[in-house]
């Protein structure tokens, strides 16, 4: 249950590192939300990842996902995002800068059920169940308000077990709202 808002650079940069994080809001940075840079752990459930950034122009992505640097691969053995919105102005908002060329550290990363502004090719395994390109319509995003409004595309995500089981890791919004009052948990940390 964390608001990082108004970083210049970052608002979240991981080294390798291993991260467990729910009903988080990162936003409105300078360039990326978030770096997860040279491998790690990872797992993501329930958090809003946007990116409106309007003090200069941007051109990072929200979320920036890395396993290597020069010609030296990182284990990236889990990073998961469920139930998680990443968002922004930019057309592509999802940095995948992942090398797949060693074998003994393939990285292991997969969106479940999240809603996603990407030009990336997500019919490749690692999505499943994800809205893509669809209006978050946030109430004010500039001004770091993120609740969704009616006709949000991460309104009621399908009552399916993944989602479920992410639901009930985190039962509650960031808000203190009840995630399962009405069966169909929303992606992102607030809860309509």
């Amino acid at each position: 249950n964390t608001r990082i808002y108004n970083m210049k650079k970052w608002g979240f940069y991981s080294l390798g590192y291993n991260v467990y994080a729910g009903n988080n809001i990162i936003a409105n940075c300078g360039e990326y939300c978030m770096v997860l840079a040279l491998g790690g752990n990872y797992k993501f459930i329930h958090n809003t990842i946007a990116n409106y950034w309007d003090k200069d122009t941007r051109k990072k992505e929200a979320v920036y996902i890395n396993n290597y640097v020069n010609n030296t691969v990182f284990p990236l053995d889990t990073c998961y995002f469920g139930n998680c919105i990443i968002d922004g102005t930019l057309n592509n908002e999802l940095d995948l800068d992942l090398n797949y060329s060693n074998s003994t550290y393939p990285p292991n990363h997969y969106f479940s059920y999240c809603a996603i502004k990407t030009t990336n090719n997500t019919n490749n395994g690692y999505f499943n169940g994800c809205i893509i390109n669809q209006s978050m319509k946030f109430y004010d995003p500039v001004h770091y308000d993120f609740r969704l409004q009616s006709g949000s595309a991460a309104i009621n995500l399908p009552s399916v077990t993944s989602v479920i089981n992410d639901a009930l890791l985190f039962p509650t919004d960031i808000l203190n709202n009840n995630r399962l009052a009405d069966g169909q948990p929303d992606a992102g940390a607030i809860e309509k």
